[in-house]
């Protein structure tokens, strides 16, 4: 989330672009990092029953930081979410072979 700190410490930032980092480093990734510590937790406590939610909320909340940079003429930190939509993809399909095995 470093990236939306830079582009907002960017004095040229017009101000959509400036007002869709701020959304995604305050609103979107706060929740997506919310939902990432509570996945972690519940896999620690070996309590599976909703750990699925927990990573398509967090998902659900990189998709939104995207979308809104999707709209932008030119997205300050759209690879971003997409790279980390990527990576919660990924933390969500090993967090189903862990049920799985159940």
């Amino acid at each position: 989330m470093e990236a939306a700190f830079r582009a907002l410490q960017n004095a040229s930032l017009p101000g959509d672009e400036r007002a869709a980092c701020a959304a995604c480093r305050d609103t979107y990734y706060a929740q997506a990092r919310s939902s990432t510590v509570a996945a972690m937790n519940l896999l620690a406590e070996c309590s599976l029953g909703q750990l699925g939610g927990e990573y398509a909320a967090a998902a659900d909340a990189i998709k939104a930081c995207r979308d809104t940079q999707s709209k932008l003429q030119s997205p300050a930190i759209y690879g971003l979410a997409v790279s980390d939509l990527m990576v919660a993809a990924l933390a969500s399909g090993l967090g189903e072979l862990v049920i799985a095995k159940q």
